[in-house]
């Protein structure tokens, strides 16, 4: 049997059939992408919800109430290799470090680590740049 033995109008039929076939299949493809997107969209705005969330008690961590005293003890720890260095408590919950002399990369690191550890955040900084990556430091420090 060969395609000449079937008529114009079963070689018709057949053609549909199979655009039809092929209709079906690509329905089906389009309705399974449609419902594994919609999944991921789902996905995302939990996943959106859940960082906003996390971001929220980031911002809300809660640092224990420090003394004046606590703050001084900290800052003297976080820049214990700088020598020539002066820390004194300024009012209640300010303290400075003055005349500090140290590398720079060390004292942006320290006043990072000063942030995110203990909350104790600069109000007031005069830095002079000296040389090699040397600078002069006065720093106003708040805490909690």
């Amino acid at each position: 049997m060969s395609l000449s033995d079937f008529s114009d109008k079963q070689k018709a039929l057949a053609a549909m059939f199979g655009a039809g076939i092929l209709l079906i299949i690509f329905m089906l493809s389009m309705v399974s992408l449609n419902g594994t997107n919609n999944t991921l969209e789902a996905r995302l705005e939990q996943e959106k919800a859940l960082h906003s969330s996390l971001l929220a008690l980031k911002n809300k961590a809660l640092y224990p109430k420090l003394s004046s005293t606590e703050s001084k003890s900290i800052i003297q720890k976080t820049y214990r290799k700088v020598k020539e260095k002066s820390i004194r408590i300024q009012s209640d919950n300010r303290v400075v470090l003055s005349s500090a002399t140290m590398l720079f990369p060390d004292l942006l690191n320290g006043l990072n680590t000063l942030k995110s550890k203990h909350n104790i955040i600069v109000i007031q900084a005069d830095i002079k740049r000296g040389e090699n990556a040397m600078v002069e430091a006065n720093i106003t420090f708040k805490h909690p």
